[in-house]
C-alpha cells in the first residue's frame, strides 16, 4: 500500500538513463503516475494512521513540508550544477536519497497499515 514511492523512485532514474525524447516523456509519464497515486491514496493512508480528527492539521503540516522541500530540492541541484555535477547523476543521488528514505518509512509503518 505504501510502495508508491517506489514509483518516485523508477521515474528518477528512467530520467538519468541515457535515451533521449522518448526517455525523458517515459520518465515525465511515470512521474505523473507517481503524483497521481500520491494524491489519490495519500488522504485515506493519512486517516488511517491518525484518525480522522486531526486530519486537517496533519495535511497542512505536511503541506508546508512539501513546499519546503520543492524549494530545497532545486537549490540542491543547482550547486551540484555549478560544481560540475552532471544532471544524471544529480538524479541518481536523489533517488539513492529517495529509497533511503522510503526503506526508513517502510519500517516505521511495518504492521501499522495492515
Amino acid at each position: 500500500l505504501f510502495a508508491y514511492p517506489l514509483i518516485y523512485i523508477a521515474a528518477l532514474l528512467i530520467l538519468a538513463s541515457p535515451g533521449g525524447i522518448p526517455t525523458l516523456y517515459t520518465g515525465l509519464i511515470v512521474q505523473g503516475l507517481a503524483a497521481g497515486c500520491m494524491s489519490v491514496l495519500g488522504g485515506p493512508i493519512l486517516a488511517k494512521l491518525y484518525g480522522t480528527k486531526n486530519l486537517g492539521s496533519i495535511k497542512s503540516a505536511l503541506g508546508s513540508i512539501f513546499i519546503m522541500s520543492s524549494a530545497v530540492g532545486p537549490l540542491i541541484a543547482g550547486i551540484c550544477l555549478d560544481h560540475d555535477i552532471g544532471m544524471k547523476v544529480i538524479l541518481s543521488g536523489f533517488a539513492v536519497y529517495a529509497f533511503l528514505a522510503w526503506a526508513v518509512m517502510a519500517s516505521f509503518l511495518r504492521g501499522k497499515l495492515d
